[in-house]
């Protein structure tokens, strides 16, 4: 068995990063086993269909040709699935392979957007290419689309003049238009958008059949895209929130609690990069912690962890300047579903300020007791309101 295909498999790490997956092992084995199922569906159409091809000679020519453009129409759309990240452009490739196999006028695929609930125009092929115009969105219920949407039913006719879907008449008696093909595209009985088009001639029931039959996966994919463009957001986000954080949001592993991530504040705090800092090599974070400190670090860390809560803790670092910072680290661990500890998530920030003013304060209370101690009559010090602050008698002499 090849390589890639055994990881692929066996391995429940494996996170395909140029899709934008989850890095669980729960959430990869969804996308795989639902990709698994899309490439399935598309291919074993054309395999069946390419097998009746080869083997029924007696089939009629323009029957054969039929045959062939479907086995070519389901090629191209399974390739357009999974071409690209961009989900406009996986739409336009299917609906320009509809209009290419089929001989269409054209085709067009919208999607659903559900706070406006409205159908929005992704893609168009053939007499028409543009994406603006009144059918650019559609209200739900509204037009033959959106009543689609709405039905939840596919809408197939042969006979467009006269059909009552199809509101423009006129239109359609000056450009020919004799079908029409239109689908909801479904998940799980959920509407994501729908699929349309119209030809120039009549469309055969083999054609509608695998129209409902692309349908599945198109909408497979539309819904797949927009968790994984969901999750990017909510990722980009999350990292900008915590990158704008005053300190260091860390995890760390079990192995002596070296770090295995670090956010953009670490250079900022400390001087290095999150990449200097990861990991249990012979620099590391714990590296630049004071040596004074890192036992006290341990064993407040440790005995936290033992009892299950979590801990706050203060320390000195060396920054790459040779700056000594005092840093506030707050954490705790994190559990499999066992108990067992998997590492530590937390926070860290520069306190070092807050330690230098109470340095100076305790310093300026040292001084002024002194002066105070230093003067032989009574001193009394008095507050704005008033109100008496403290006195200070001086001692009778021998």
């Amino acid at each position: 068995m090849p390589l890639f295909l055994s990881n692929f498999l066996f391995i429940r790490q494996f996170i395909p990063g140029q899709h934008g997956y989850l890095g669980q092992p729960g959430s990869v084995s969804l996308h795989i086993v639902s990709d698994l199922l899309i490439a399935l569906t598309n291919y074993s159409i054309l395999i069946i269909l390419i097998y009746f091809v080869r083997k029924r000679r007696d089939v009629p020519s323009s029957a054969q040709n039929e045959l062939e453009k479907i086995a070519a129409l389901t090629t191209d759309i399974s390739h357009a699935l999974t071409d690209s990240d961009n989900l406009q452009r996986v739409l336009q490739q299917c609906t320009e392979a509809l209009v290419q196999q089929l001989d269409l006028a054209f085709a067009r695929i919208w999607t659903l957007n559900e706070t406006e609930n409205v159908l929005e125009l992704q893609a168009s092929a053939g007499l028409y290419t543009h994406l603006d115009g009144p059918h650019s969105c559609v209200a739900v219920g509204q037009l033959k689309i959106g009543r689609i949407a709405q039905t939840r039913q596919p809408h197939l006719t042969n006979a467009v003049v006269g059909d009552p879907y199809v509101n423009n008449q006129e239109w359609a008696k000056q450009e020919g238009m004799i079908a029409f093909a239109g689908y909801p595209l479904l998940v799980e009985d959920k509407v994501v958008g729908v699929m349309a088009m119209f030809a120039r001639k009549p469309l055969t029931a083999q054609t509608f059949n695998l129209l409902s039959t692309i349908a599945g996966p198109i909408a497979q994919c539309i819904q797949r895209k927009r968790t994984e463009t969901a999750l990017a957001e909510s990722r980009r986000r999350l990292t900008a929130l915590i990158d704008a954080l005053p300190g260091i949001v860390f995890s760390t592993g079990n192995d002596g609690w070296s770090m295995k991530y670090l956010s953009e504040g670490c250079f900022n705090l400390t001087g290095y990069k999150s990449e200097e800092l990861v990991g249990n090599g012979a620099f590391s974070y714990l590296s630049i912690v004071h040596a004074e400190d890192l036992p006290r670090v341990f064993r407040v860390i440790n005995t936290a962890i033992a009892v299950a809560q979590p801990y706050v803790i203060e320390y000195r670092i060396h920054t790459k300047s040779r700056q000594e910072k005092w840093l506030w680290e707050k954490g705790s661990a994190v559990l499999d579903q066992l108990g067992n500890v998997l590492g530590i998530e937390g926070f860290i920030t520069d306190i070092t300020e807050l330690k230098q003013s109470e340095a100076a304060l305790r310093k300026s209370e040292v001084k002024n007791q002194a002066l105070v101690n230093a003067i032989p009559d009574l001193m009394i010090r008095m507050r704005r309101d008033g109100t008496y602050s403290d006195f200070q008698i001086s001692k009778p002499q021998v």
